[in-house]
């Protein structure tokens, strides 16, 4: 789609000013906005909650929230038809409009639809929690609880003061946006190692692993370990010794996981505990670590942690960790290590908070309720196939119906963009959204596990 690029036009002299307005009035005549409507899918569980509009900066008023703290599918909706405001939306492709939330509320989505006389509806989206267009939906189905927050239409990439659908160089890097092949992001060398068309700074067919400048299709070492690709037993992570114990030209670091840690111990506070022991389980050395001794010293004997938030030692509470064990966990993905979370038996009113995280996200927890759901693998991958004939078959069908561990699962509500949809579902709450998914930090993995303890093992 072309971006459609606004300038403004003077006058070249005063004798052509009266001209210069009736073609204006004439142009603007043929496609006035006629009617701007917000729409903002929200809850607002203490009565506090107000939304300042904006047209091009001027206020169109306060409005005081509809909804109070329950789920519901009735949105706020503000309609503006002020022949001044209107005149300030700007053209098709430039609208700019904000909303300002004053006070905390539970927010869904907001969307704003500029009605013109002649191209019809334009529909802007300033936010989904969903991470959908901001279609009418249930605010259940995906929510933010939030504070003073602005929303804008109007976006500045490179901070010069000019909006970039007015911008003739959105990243500044002396290269106009028609002639840049990465517009949103700056490159003046305009590098484009595959010929793609694409820069290597924003294709997302040529990462760049070890952010050396150089994409991984022309970088002879990704991972910048001083052993090239062609002789690195794990090209893609870090490994400049190359061990590898076993002897099968696969690097340790590329290895599955050997030793794991689980915090504090594989014991769900209702009952139950994750396997860890058994058939393929006897491949791995698991060890608890209780929560006060989680550190950069302990961790640095495992490859990957079982953070077990619904265990006694956590209790559904992931503030039993200090900042400094969050961050530990957190430098321990980022060099190399998995961590893997489960907290399926844990329910909302238990307030799991992955706002830590480096991608943090909000789940919907039913609890232990005995219920069925559905479940949908997404991504066949070696988390989860549907194929019958792979060790890694997931049968989503009797999951679903014949067990507790998709009803009662926890589902992701709000989440970082990193997040990659292994499996999505819907729980006995009606909310759907993604159970298992994971997400790479840095070198190693962070992976969510929503799904009931009944069934899914580690």
């Amino acid at each position: 789609m072309e971006t459609v690029k606004w300038k403004s036009i003077l006058g070249l002299s005063a004798l052509l000013v009266c001209a210069v307005m009736i073609m204006s009035v004439q142009v603007r005549a043929a496609d006035d906005p006629t009617e701007i409507r917000f729409i903002v899918g929200h809850a607002d569980c203490d009565g506090m909650g107000t939304f300042e509009f904006f047209v091009s900066g001027a206020s169109a008023g306060v409005y005081s929230s509809t909804q109070g703290c329950y789920c519901n599918s009735d949105p706020l909706v503000v309609t503006i038809n002020d022949a001044g405001l209107l005149s300030l939306i700007g053209p098709p492709g430039c609208s700019d409009v904000a909303v300002q939330l004053n006070n905390p509320v539970y927010l869904g989505y907001i969307r704003v639809e500029i009605t013109r006389s002649e191209t019809g509806t334009e529909s802007l989206c300033l936010v989904d929690y969903a991470g959908s267009v901001c279609a009418d939906r249930d605010l259940c189905n995906g929510n933010s609880w939030l504070g003073s927050t602005l929303f804008t239409s109007q976006v500045d990439t490179d901070g010069d003061g000019m909006k970039d659908c007015s911008d003739p160089d959105d990243d500044n890097d002396g290269v106009l946006d028609e002639n840049d092949n990465c517009p949103l992001a700056a490159n003046p060398g305009q590098e484009d190692c595959d010929g793609d068309g694409t820069g290597d700074v924003c294709d997302p067919d040529s990462p760049d692993t070890d952010g050396d400048g150089i994409s991984d299709n022309c970088d002879p070492d990704d991972d910048n370990d001083g052993v090239p690709d062609a002789d690195d037993n794990c090209s893609m992570v870090y490994n400049p010794d190359q061990a590898d114990a076993d002897g099968d030209g696969k690097g340790n670091v590329c290895e599955c996981s050997v030793n794991v840690a689980i915090v504090d111990s594989p014991v769900v506070i209702s009952g139950g505990e994750l396997t860890t022991s058994g058939g393929e389980f006897d491949q791995f050395n698991f060890t608890n670590l209780p929560v006060g001794n989680v550190s950069a010293g302990a961790l640095s004997a495992f490859d990957s942690v079982v953070l077990n938030v619904a265990s006694s030692g956590m209790n559904c509470m992931t503030q039993t960790l200090s900042a400094s064990q969050k961050t530990d966990l957190a430098d321990f993905v980022f060099q190399g290590g998995k961590l893997i979370i489960y907290d399926s038996e844990c329910t909302t009113g238990g307030y799991v908070d992955y706002t830590w995280l480096p991608y943090p996200f909000a789940t919907n927890n039913p609890g232990q309720m005995g219920a069925q759901g559905t479940l949908i693998i997404v991504e066949e991958n070696s988390l989860s196939t549907s194929d019958p004939a792979d060790v890694h078959y997931i049968d989503t069908a009797t999951l679903g119906t014949g067990t507790d561990a998709v009803g009662d699962m926890n589902v992701l509500v709000t989440f970082a963009a990193a997040w990659m949809l292994d499996m999505t579902g819907t729980n006995i709450n009606n909310v759907t959204g993604p159970v298992h998914t994971y997400a790479r930090y840095g070198k190693g993995l962070i992976i969510y596990n929503g799904l009931d303890l009944v069934v899914c093992n580690i």
